[in-house]
């Protein structure tokens, strides 16, 4: 009787247990327990092969060689997730029991992080409410602290698997993480709101290029490039690619405004042209993003107001950080040219890991651009010379795979003007901080230009002949 009994028993315990299983995970064992687990190996490949490995295959066969068998899957029977970020951070996460990523008003999903600094370190943004064409401000991509609450937003590169993912921490929990899914993210801007981003995203081999916008509240993703084709370019080839880069958000207006152009054939872009209001549009969140052109009575250029390549930046945030954002604010543009060229040059050689290191290599060429066009007549040997230096690192930028698209287009530009011992014809470098001054306080006294609508006097041109800078270039 006992016998029989131990054979009736026996399946009834197995089938409770694998139905609590399959709803709880294993009673005896942790879920985080295996994620930690598995982060635990990847360091030991990373230390063992100088690299992180390139998905859980690889590691699981590494493992075997120890006479291993790493845990793949969490305890509700899910596979795990590897996400390799840069050369050195990687992050490990299980979906848990609804095998679905948590958003941020859920409880997080066990995971397990490496090489990624907690509390991550950002600067705010400051949110204009105006419609003036402004550059996308590079330092954001090192870490942009969210208008509202504790999210911080950053982009991070893998120059070994050619992958720029938008990640976001918070400063609160330091196992939250979402990234995103694209794996070419250019440029990112958070929405007033605090909990929406839009992002830029280009030459991926799995997605589409395009405008995304992402609801970190529902973790819904979605392309808006494709409704802006058809009201603005309509007869426009289905696989010619476009230039775009992001500008700033505003709260009043509710708009996100960018750049938008079709890349010209010859892959060459005048930043003059580019940065103008013809290319100037505005998403309105309000009204189901719905896509408008930002026009003024003239068509003016950026480079007609005083030029700034770190506006947008909420200066009081400056705190929280990160070196090379530091360092990016203490960079200047109204300084003597010897003195610009070595700071720009130190920024680029002490943060070539940044993700702003394309943008520095943009103003640092046309740095070299604007010296040349001042020297070329006096000093035709030295400015030769700084021709030399410019044509190097224009031909670096537009050879760089982490820059994006248009920033290559304009380095092809400084290249064939260069080239050709033509100085472009757009100006970075003011004479000094009271010149900058005198046009910005001009320049704040003109009404500003209107989203989908013609405004007249809406501004003059910023004194584009201004006096020639005395300092001279050292060899």
């Amino acid at each position: 009787m006992r016998a029989r009994s131990l054979l009736l028993i026996i399946p009834a315990i197995w089938i409770s247990v694998t139905t609590f299983t399959e709803v709880s995970g294993h009673p005896w064992s942790s879920n985080s327990v295996t994620v930690h687990r598995l982060g635990t190996w990847i360091e030991r490949f990373q230390k063992d092969q100088n690299r992180l490995p390139a998905n859980l295959a690889e590691v699981r066969a590494y493992a075997y060689t120890f006479g291993s068998v790493p845990e793949l899957y969490d305890s509700y029977g899910a596979r795990l997730s590897y996400q390799p970020l840069t050369e050195d951070a990687f992050i490990v996460k299980s979906f848990g029991r609804d095998t679905t990523e948590n958003t941020v008003f859920r409880t997080h999903d066990e995971s397990y992080s490496h090489g990624l600094i907690s509390p991550p370190l950002g600067v705010k943004g400051i949110i204009l409410n105006e419609s003036r064409l402004n550059f996308f401000q590079s330092s954001f991509l090192e870490g942009q602290i969210s208008p509202r609450g504790p999210l911080v937003a950053s982009i991070r590169t893998r120059f070994r698997g050619d992958s720029k993912r938008l990640l976001i921490q918070s400063q609160e929990d330091s196992q939250f993480f979402m990234s995103s899914v694209h794996d070419t993210v250019d440029e990112f801007l958070w929405l007033p709101g605090g909990y929406e981003i839009m992002f830029t995203a280009q030459g991926s081999k799995r997605y589409e290029d395009g405008i995304y916008y992402w609801d970190l509240r529902s973790n819904v993703v979605k392309n808006l490039l494709p409704d802006l084709q058809k009201k603005f370019f309509p007869d426009a080839e289905d696989d010619r690619k476009m230039l775009l880069s992001l500008s700033h958000s505003s709260a009043s207006p509710d708009f996100v405004y960018f750049f938008a152009i079709y890349a010209p054939v010859n892959s060459v872009m005048d930043p003059k042209e580019f940065y103008r209001y013809h290319n100037f549009y505005a998403f309105n969140p309000a009204n189901k993003f719905v896509a408008e052109r930002v026009t003024a009575d003239k068509d003016f250029s950026i480079f007609e107001y005083p030029v700034q390549h770190k506006s947008l930046i909420d200066q009081s945030s400056m705190t929280q950080a990160t070196a090379a954002q530091k360092d990016w604010a203490l960079l200047s543009l109204s300084e003597g040219k010897q003195e610009l060229l070595e700071k720009w040059q130190n920024f680029c050689s002490n943060h070539a890991d940044s993700p702003q290191l394309p943008y520095a290599l943009w103003w640092l060429a046309s740095i070299y651009n604007d010296t040349y066009r001042e020297i070329l007549i006096q000093q035709p040997e030295k400015a030769r010379t700084l021709r030399n230096f410019g044509l190097e690192i224009a031909d670096a930028l537009s050879l760089l795979p982490s820059a994006p698209p248009y920033l290559r287009a304009f380095a092809e530009h400084l290249k064939k003007n260069l080239l050709l011992s033509k100085p472009a014809d757009y100006n970075v470098v003011s004479v000094n901080s009271d010149d900058v001054e005198n046009v910005e306080t001009e320049a704040e006294t003109e009404s500003e230009p209107k989203v989908g609508a013609k405004v007249h006097n809406s501004g003059k041109e910023a004194d584009k002949d201004k006096d020639k800078d005395k300092e001279e270039i050292k060899d």
